[in-house]
């Protein structure tokens, strides 16, 4: 990132009220990366979505947002729990704890392969869903451990201080590499050979490039070395699991909550409506990658910020890093469903402009959480992960009654209503626990005195 460029993103997120101080850089760099990330994910489903035709697109997306959720079980909380120890122990002036990561890395690895193993298993023996998805689902299943793998890589490298090139290392080469497999590929067979099967096929090999540049990275920082300090002394496996397993419990729903109505939508209607709302899901990600990057960028400060027990700052925080984000959500959203229908036909095409009613519930419901306040991550980050669990757990089963009660009928916009109902009940009861247990008012109201 250059000086110039440093200076333009460090001016944006001081206006909105965002306290940078020593993490200017990094603040500024999350937020490169965020914009890098979802520009290049943006072009590869417009790319995607123009060549294979909206069907097969929507074979694709199912397929791809099934294995991001069993890279979630793989992970067991290992990414969570990694970034808060890395960063509590950079707080405390303490040795990385690489005997840790060594474990995570060799257990979420595992995990994986057995996912593959079991669903390749399923696959051949009696078949999960028609063959053409089934066809699609025994080449999507390969990414789950390399996902869980690079996740877990990348966490520790984040809470080590390097927000930004840890997110980088996670999304943005990924996206950047598979966008320039598919490139390749088009250009040498044409759109006439190209295929659901060999779009996911490209997507693992870019995948699997990515995981062993992020392997590169942490071996060369020696953050694997055995023997090293932060090895003696440390928690073993039982207590890493009684830890992880809440905080992975956390992530997974919380995604799993954000990826049900995509994921009923591939179970309870058509392939035309599953790719129609992938691109909705496309330009939502779009809209929360500046609220989203201001959030990211500071994630470490409140881990440790409650390390040192200084709540005053941690509020101050939380509260201008609630309004940067919400101020961003609101002005963008706005921006985007005023233009939704055109754009739609713009960039996808005329059969994705009825994705115009869905997107626009969906921007409201970001904009009414940004409000609320960033209630999940301060919750992981301050030891509160199991009673947020026990709430996102509640919402969940609450969005998926919802979705297979109104999918049925109302198609899109009923999982997207479903999705936002979810999304506003689990942040105002969170927000509420919070305020009760730690003394912090994440919303945009008055701090607690």
């Amino acid at each position: 990132m250059n000086e110039k460029t440093d200076r333009w993103w460090e001016a944006l997120l001081r206006s909105l009220g965002m306290p940078l101080g020593g993490s200017r850089a990094e603040a500024a760099g999350v937020a490169l990366v965020k914009v890098s990330h979802a520009v290049v994910a943006f072009g590869i489903s417009i790319l995607l979505a123009r060549v294979l035709g909206v069907d097969a697109f929507g074979r694709y997306s199912f397929a791809l947002t099934v294995c991001i959720l069993l890279a979630l079980v793989a992970q067991i909380g290992l990414p969570p729990l990694l970034l808060r120890q890395t960063a509590r122990a950079k707080a405390a002036g303490e040795a990385p704890p690489r005997r840790l990561l060594r474990w995570g890395l060799m257990v979420g690895m595992g995990l994986g392969l057995s996912i593959v193993a079991a669903m390749l298993l399923a696959i051949s023996i009696t078949g999960l869903l028609d063959p053409a998805r089934d066809d699609v689902m025994a080449w999507a299943v390969l990414l789950v451990p390399l996902t869980a793998g690079q996740s877990i890589l990348a966490a520790v490298i984040a809470g080590s201080g390097s927000a930004a090139r840890g997110h980088a290392l996670e999304s943005v080469l990924q996206v950047s590499l598979t966008a320039l497999g598919f490139g390749l590929v088009l250009a040498v067979l044409g759109t006439a050979r190209f295929g659901v099967e060999l779009a996911m096929a490209i997507n693992i090999s870019a995948t699997a490039l990515g995981f062993a540049v992020a392997l590169w990275v942490v071996h060369r920082r020696g953050l694997l070395a055995r023997g090293a300090p932060g090895d003696q002394g440390a928690p073993g496996p039982r207590q890493w699991l009684a830890a992880a397993i809440p905080l992975g419990a956390l992530g997974g729903v919380q995604i799993i909550n954000a990826n049900v109505d995509m994921v009923m939508l591939g179970l309870l209607a058509s392939d035309r409506e599953t790719g129609i709302y992938r691109v909705v899901g496309q330009m939502i990600l779009a809209l929360g990658l500046l609220p989203n990057a201001v959030l990211l960028a500071v994630r470490p400060r409140y881990a440790g910020l409650w390390q040192q027990d200084d709540r005053l700052a941690l509020q101050r925080l939380v509260r201008r890093s609630t309004a940067a984000s919400t101020g961003l959500a609101l002005v963008l959203g706005v921006g985007l469903i005023l233009v939704a229908e055109p754009l739609l036909a713009l960039v996808f095409g005329a059969p994705f402009t009825e994705g115009a009613g869905p997107l626009s519930v969906l921007v409201a419901g970001v904009v009414m959480a940004n409000a609320i306040g960033p209630t999940l991550t301060l919750a992981g980050m301050t030891g509160n992960e199991r009673v947020a669990l026990r709430i996102v757990a509640i919402a969940l089963t609450g969005n998926i009654v919802l979705n297979a009660l109104l999918i049925p009928s109302f198609g899109m916009m009923g999982a997207a209503a479903s999705s936002v109902a979810s999304l506003v009940f689990a942040r105002l009861w969170l927000r509420h626990v919070l305020r009760v247990r730690l003394g912090i008012e994440a919303a945009l109201l008055p701090p607690i005195r």
